[in-house]
């Protein structure tokens, strides 16, 4: 569980890569893949998640999962923003109620019933932001060092229109898959915990 949470924290809490503005290529795209209920299996927790349109046309998450100490689960609620350069795809997404930021990643789609999710790479942004490459700072800490960038949409759009998928991890960290309802499966027990083997949690990546 706690895998999760820290990896959540990452990508949809914007714990590791955080942005004030969101990743844009211009005018509003839409992808209908998207659309539909969705589980992922991270180290085991599962998570399922409801990706649509909202009543102002706008792509939204809600991301039920056992947030809660219990565990207990819980629905997380996500604006979603696109973006496209050439090929590659990206989203931006936050929960206002946690964080006014967003976090960045790409994602690529195996057939039209998996996806894979990549985190924006932390070694190469860190590395662009010391180098002033994009306007931002790399904040240490004894846990997870976080990269906040206060680039604007045209200076992230450009940073990303360049440097493309090398600006994001090779490894995907969360794979979904579509499903026909959006029911929570019941958390695992410690001892399904303690039975895992090592390597067990890899994701596997996505095959275009």
């Amino acid at each position: 569980m706690l895998r999760t949470f820290a990896v959540i924290a990452c990508l949809a809490l914007g714990g590791c890569v955080q942005s004030a503005a969101p990743l844009e290529s211009g005018g509003k795209v839409t992808d209908p893949r998207l659309m539909g209920d969705w589980k992922s299996d991270l180290d085991g927790d599962p998570m399922v998640a409801t990706i649509r349109q909202d009543a102002d046309g706008n792509l939204v998450a809600d991301i039920q999962a056992y947030w809660e100490p219990g565990p207990k689960a819980a629905t997380q609620h996500y604006e979603i923003v696109l973006a496209e350069f050439g090929e590659q795809r990206y989203a931006s997404f936050r929960n206002m109620k946690l964080s006014p930021d967003y976090a960045l990643a790409g994602y690529v789609f195996q057939g039209k019933d998996r996806f894979c999710l990549h985190a924006a790479s932390t070694e190469q942004l860190a590395a662009d932001l010391e180098a002033g490459k994009l306007p931002g700072k790399v904040v240490p800490d004894r846990h997870m060092r976080t990269l906040e960038l206060s680039a604007t949409p045209e200076q992230l759009r450009s940073y990303f229109a360049d440097h493309g998928i090398s600006a994001f991890d090779e490894q995907p960290v969360m794979a979904f898959e579509r499903v026909s309802s959006a029911v929570l499966p019941p958390p695992r027990t410690q001892q399904d915990r303690d039975a895992d083997s090592p390597g067990f949690n890899e994701v596997t990546p996505c095959q275009q």
